[in-house]
């Protein structure tokens, strides 16, 4: 089983036509890849506008290249998609966005959201039934796959993650077979606090992380289900001594893939994650 893990690619054809250039890349890299299964962990758009301007847009190419079915494709919700905080275009559009952000219900970009990338999950994927798309779970054979939003549900929380206690309940009913590897995708990198470098020079505790009851819960969640894997996004750039992977409670490998839309002048990547026979997985990142 080989599943291409791409992120933030925070397209925004109106803002930033070379954003949906490098995202056609992206996904035609996955396709070239011979990746089984595709999952786009998060801020696949760059504002909540840019989701509602250019999901169709999205959906049709996906089709086109084969890609746009539940056995083929899972998209994670990240905060840009139903939040108006871009990082695309020039100063005054994107402070227009963020003069949206205080009036514009996230409720309802995270509802269009869902109902978009819902069409990618069957009945048995869901596990809070039809009114809510995430968690789920898709057993794809050789893995099992877990998805979870880690959003707030507020502008000013937008950039930490959040482990929900319903969401944990729910992802711990499902069912993982005996030699059947396990992964989990989110948006948000799981860490707490000072791990990255990236909390010193915004000047906060645990900004762009999980609070530290949320990351507790994580860190038992992954132990409690043996967790193999955790794919994530959010992160585009770090300090030279900040690990791009790392150990998650006491086993779980946490693969950090926030560059595939090269925001923050990152060099374009793909992840390639590879699920072998006897249970364990192999990373390897392809340059676009």
């Amino acid at each position: 089983m080989k599943i291409a893990v791409l992120s933030d690619q925070h397209i925004d054809c109106e803002a930033e036509p070379a954003s949906w250039d490098l995202a056609r890349e992206a996904f035609k890299a996955a396709v070239k890849a011979k990746a089984d299964h595709v999952v786009l962990v998060g801020d696949t758009f760059d504002c909540a506008s840019a989701m509602e301007r250019d999901r169709e847009r999205v959906e049709k190419y996906l089709r086109k290249i084969g890609l746009w079915s539940a056995d083929r494709l899972t998209v994670v919700v990240g905060n840009h998609d139903i939040f108006h905080t871009p990082h695309r275009g020039g100063l005054v559009r994107r402070a227009l966005e963020f003069a949206k952000a205080a009036t514009a219900d996230a409720q309802e970009s995270y509802d269009t959201f869902c109902d978009w990338a819902g069409q990618l999950a069957r009945a048995e994927h869901l596990l809070a039934g039809d009114d809510d798309l995430f968690p789920l779970a898709k057993d794809l054979g050789d893995t099992m796959l877990l998805a979870a939003d880690t959003t707030s549900a507020t502008t000013g929380h937008s950039a930490n993650g959040f482990w929900r206690k319903k969401d944990d309940a729910r992802l711990h009913a499902v069912r993982i077979r005996r030699g059947q590897s396990s992964v989990l995708a989110i948006h948000n990198a799981p860490f707490q606090s000072s791990l990255f470098s990236i909390n010193d020079w915004i000047g906060g505790e645990d900004v762009a992380g999980f609070p530290a009851a949320d990351f507790r819960r994580l860190e038992r969640f992954a132990d409690k289900r043996k967790l193999d894997t955790i794919v994530c996004g959010h992160i585009h750039a770090m300090g030279e001594d900040d690990p791009w992977e790392w150990t998650v409670g006491k086993q779980a490998t946490a693969y950090l893939m926030g560059r595939t839309g090269g925001v923050h002048e990152s060099e374009p990547v793909i992840g390639i994650l590879t699920a072998l026979a006897d249970g364990s997985t192999r990373w390897k990142e392809i340059e676009l």
